[in-house]
């Protein structure tokens, strides 16, 4: 699950947004956001998927799965769900049975895309209040 949803926990403050409630979602720029995105085996660690915020330092710390032929399925607030095919090769991990660590990913559009569903992509304002 998202980990800007329900909990503080992988949610820096002013760097995006978090929901604890389900009003939270439709405050904003748009209420479509991502839930539930299917992670790669060996990024599993919790039941949350989060990545970094940071512009510059742009990681996965649970990649997303490319197992459904370079796709992974994702699920968002509206009900909706899709299969989404990745475009980075670094997305494209082989199953190593081992727990991996975050994976650098500067300049991925996959990265970007999961980002951008993730949270409202608030930037640094001090004057959002969520």
């Amino acid at each position: 699950m998202n980990g800007a949803m329900g909990s503080r926990a992988h949610s820096p403050q002013g760097l995006a947004a978090i929901f604890l409630k389900r009003g939270d979602i439709a405050r904003g720029p748009r209420p479509e956001l991502c839930v539930f995105l299917d992670v790669h085996e060996d990024y599993i660690d919790n039941c949350q998927y989060t990545i970094s915020w940071e512009t510059g330092h742009e990681s996965f710390y649970n990649l997303p799965a490319s197992r459904h032929g370079g796709s992974g399925v994702l699920s968002f607030t509206d009900g909706r769900a899709e299969i989404h095919r990745w475009k980075d090769p670094r997305t494209f991990q082989p199953v190593r049975g081992v727990q991996a660590q975050a994976l650098p990913c500067f300049g991925s559009p996959d990265w970007r895309y999961i980002y951008q569903l993730t949270t409202k992509d608030l930037g640094p304002d001090p004057t959002h209040n969520w």
